[in-house]
């Protein structure tokens, strides 16, 4: 029966095949990868002297300092002082709150 085949854990065979295709797929990311993004990605270093990519502080003033390429996704996705919406939004809670205070609120 073929459902009962889409439902049967993967082989070993199968397993491997998944894990190469997974690896090629992440050194081909990182193949493609310029310098600059391999380095911004790792780099946590205040005096860090990559000149196209200066260091910068969050404009939300959370204290935060970070290689300008990464300021927006800091912004929006993790920092303290952003103003996110209420989980509870889909519920009709209208409250925008700082994403520290989130739980507070809830």
């Amino acid at each position: 029966d073929d459902d009962d085949d889409d439902n049967r854990p993967l082989q070993t065979d199968e397993a491997r095949a998944l894990a190469a295709q997974e690896r090629l797929f992440w050194q081909s990311m990182q193949a493609s990868a310029s310098e600059h993004d391999r380095h911004c990605a790792k780099c946590h270093v205040l005096q860090c002297s990559v000149a196209e990519c200066p260091m910068v502080t969050c404009s939300l003033y959370c204290g935060a300092h970070m290689h300008a390429c990464k300021l927006d996704e800091h912004e929006t996705l993790i920092c303290p002082n952003g103003v996110v919406s209420c989980p509870s939004a889909p519920y009709g809670c209208p409250v925008s709150v700082l994403r520290r205070d989130t739980q507070r609120h809830l």
